[in-house]
């Protein structure tokens, strides 16, 4: 089944493979365990920055005293991704890159090899990062280094819920982007929409 179909309403699923849950946790036991408990009843798992920075310091742990507790915790870690998959869930990396366009198309490339099906870029890196990261997907689809069925479902996040007016004023976006605008969203909403 084509993400890209199922997020668009195109496909008709079962009501439980449109619940995402959120792996909102730094300890990956936590994470093993609600994989386990809610894999039958549920079609998308999310990681977000505090589970994949806390897996990667783990990873990294094996040189320190503990590392029978890295090994113990990399190798959970890893189980999760092989359940996950193996039970044809999908993965969302809610990680909302934002950097230069090279960083985040090398990072899109790699995610896009260990099986994410969606993944975000933050609107503020631009225009030429989220088109760069969509022509670097379609190359590998092209060349056949991912399948057309694999292929991850790239969304733009624009702003955060945390912002408030007043945050958007002080960081100078409420002048440059007039939200109110219905106008300058539909072209926005257009041209992102012809492009992907």
């Amino acid at each position: 089944m084509a993400l890209n179909n199922l997020l668009r309403g195109e496909i008709n699923i079962q009501a439980k493979d449109r619940i995402i849950v959120a792996l909102d946790v730094s300890d990956i036991k936590k994470a093993g365990k609600l994989v386990e408990k809610l894999l039958p009843h549920v079609g998308m798992f999310k990681i977000g920055l505090e589970f994949v920075f806390h897996s990667f310091l783990v990873l990294l742990a094996s040189k320190s005293n503990d590392s029978a507790y890295a090994l113990r915790d990399r190798r959970q870690f890893f189980r999760i991704f092989d359940e996950v998959s193996k039970n044809k869930h999908c993965i969302f990396m809610d990680t909302k890159f934002h950097d230069i366009p090279n960083t985040i198309v090398a990072v899109a490339e790699q995610i896009s090899q260990f099986g994410i099906k969606m993944f975000n870029v933050h609107c503020l890196s631009g225009s030429k990062a989220m088109f760069d990261t969509k022509a670097k997907i379609d190359q590998m689809v092209n060349e056949g280094v991912i399948k057309a069925s694999n292929r991850p479902l790239v969304i733009g996040v624009t702003m955060l819920t945390s912002l408030s007016y007043i945050d958007l004023v002080e960081m100078g976006i409420y002048d440059e982007a007039n939200i109110s605008d219905t106008e300058e969203l539909q072209l926005m909403e257009k041209r992102c929409i012809e492009s992907f």
